[in-house]
């Protein structure tokens, strides 16, 4: 239940409404998820940055896919290289 809650506030389509979905999630769990509502009151405008971005870029960059790829890729040519004789070898190989 936390869990959908929790991603039905993340997926709201405007800040006014995750706004409503945050307060009615401090409502509902004050008594039972004490540290969940703490973190979300004290955090919710860090959460929430989203929403400054132009609506068709949100999705793209509220994910970590794209940041998952590079990491991914980054591993997978270490795994070739395995050894790197300076630190400039590893920004040229994050660069490429």
């Amino acid at each position: 239940e936390v869990a959908n809650r929790l991603k039905d506030l993340f997926n709201a389509p405007t800040y006014d409404q995750a706004v409503e979905r945050r307060d009615q999630l401090v409502k509902d769990w004050k008594t039972e998820f004490p540290k969940v509502v703490k973190k979300l009151e004290n955090n919710f405008d860090e959460l929430m940055v989203i929403y400054q971005l132009p609506e068709e870029l949100r999705k793209r960059l509220r994910t970590n896919n794209t940041l998952e790829r590079v990491n991914q890729e980054i591993r997978r040519r270490d795994r070739v290289i395995r050894i790197f004789p300076n630190d400039l070898s590893v920004l040229r190989l994050m660069g490429a």
